[in-house]
């Protein structure tokens, strides 16, 4: 599991039967998050500020590891939401999670929102010590938040 998030595929792949998935939804063990996704509670609700203190929020984190988990091992945080990753401060924090996917592979997913994007160099980034996320690398990230975002919330 990933911050208590799995797709069914790494359920079915740590060898839980599509009848045991089910049994626990109706036993209320395990509700559904988001497409293919299952977590063993709700997502918790967003604070006020995403990243305080240096520190990101992990409702935040669970939400942004939620789209990527949808979308599958090629999608990538991209923009504010590599940026809050990162643990840098932003301006304007964003009010959903942004990933992107090769060209081709856009399609709703949930609360996110997901553009289409040419390779660009990523990395696999541990936040709050969890298993790690794929984001762009920081200088990538501030090159998409600068060529993406107002001149004021650009510059921080």
């Amino acid at each position: 599991m990933r911050q208590g998030l799995s797709r069914r595929d790494q359920l079915a792949d740590a060898g839980v039967t599509r009848s045991q998935l089910e049994t626990a939804l109706k036993k209320r063990q395990l509700c559904r998050v988001g497409r293919r996704v299952y977590s063993p509670a709700a997502l918790p609700p967003l604070p006020k500020h995403l990243l305080s203190g240096g520190e990101l929020s992990p409702a935040f984190l669970a939400r942004a590891r939620l789209a990527l988990l949808q979308r599958g091992d090629t999608a990538c945080a991209e923009g504010t939401t590599a940026a809050l990753l990162w643990g840098f401060d932003l301006a304007v924090e964003p009010p959903v999670a942004s990933i992107s996917v090769p060209p081709g592979g856009a399609g709703p997913v949930g609360e996110a929102v997901v553009v289409e994007r040419d390779p660009f160099p990523t990395i696999l980034l541990p936040v709050l010590g969890l298993e790690p996320l794929r984001v762009p690398t920081a200088v990538e990230t501030v090159l998409q938040c600068a060529a993406t975002l107002p001149l004021a919330e650009g510059v921080v």
